[in-house]
């Protein structure tokens, strides 16, 4: 999947790694943030570990054996929904959920308070997020397990709980949030959304140290949590964190 490129002077680059460059993204490294420099996806599920059997490495978890089911909440124009689907949708019967508004409305730079799931950024026109999406993922090999749905986060977690039984029936593997950076939201969408992960999935917040509100928020939620039923795997520019029971 890493493409060698070619600079204007004709000059063959080294090949491009898709993994280092989403990483960037993920710790805040290529907006220009402090982020931590920690390879969060690495350290947590150890794709491309250098030294597996290292002592100091952690116990692989691995997502690619066996089919699972994927949950990103925000997820604007699909740049960690084809991450994902690359690295950890490789089993034929995996599938990821992806919500997001996807509008216009919801991407604003003053949200109304309605207004729940999707990242705070400048205005665009309706539906070319949406686009942008669509087009992306179908660009990758697994983009068709991918399926996007366009709602608020509540409706949707609710609807996935009236319908699966929440605590009895969880439904994910592994859940990406990235949604609204609201205090109050992210602390909603964190506890509605680990009723729906199974025992031994991973929950990876965003931006946990780019905003002081969105990591508050994802703080309380942990700190609600038995502490023996959670396990706190990555802590940098995102927070890992493992459902124990």
């Amino acid at each position: 999947m890493d493409e060698a490129t070619v600079d204007s002077n004709g000059n063959t680059a080294a090949p491009v790694n898709t993994l280092n460059l989403f990483i960037g993204h993920l710790d805040g490294t290529q907006q220009g943030q402090p982020g931590s420099g920690i390879n969060t996806f690495n350290n947590v599920l150890h794709i491309n570990d250098p030294n597996p059997n290292s002592p100091n490495s952690q116990q692989p978890i691995d997502f690619t054996s066996n089919p699972i089911a994927v949950l990103e909440l925000g997820s604007f124009e699909g740049s960690s929904a084809v991450f994902t689907s690359e690295f950890l949708l490789t089993h034929p019967n995996s599938y990821m959920h992806c919500v997001d508004m996807w509008s216009s409305q919801a991407y604003s730079s003053n949200p109304p308070s309605t207004i729940i799931g999707g990242v705070i950024r400048d205005s665009l026109e309706d539906g070319q997020a949406w686009n942008s999406f669509k087009s992306n993922l179908s660009k990758t090999p697994n983009g068709h397990k991918v399926q996007g749905i366009q709602t608020n986060t509540i409706n949707f977690l609710t609807t996935m709980l009236s319908s699966h039984g929440g605590l009895e029936y969880p439904v994910y593997d592994f859940i990406y949030i990235d949604a609204s950076h609201v205090k109050f939201d992210v602390l909603t969408d964190a506890a509605l959304a680990w009723r729906l992960l199974k025992s031994g999935g991973v929950v990876i917040f965003d931006d946990y140290g780019g905003g002081e509100e969105c990591g508050q928020g994802i703080d309380l939620f942990v700190a609600g949590l038995n502490k023996n039923d959670v396990k706190v795997l990555s802590r940098g520019y995102q927070l890992a964190v493992q459902k124990i029971q």
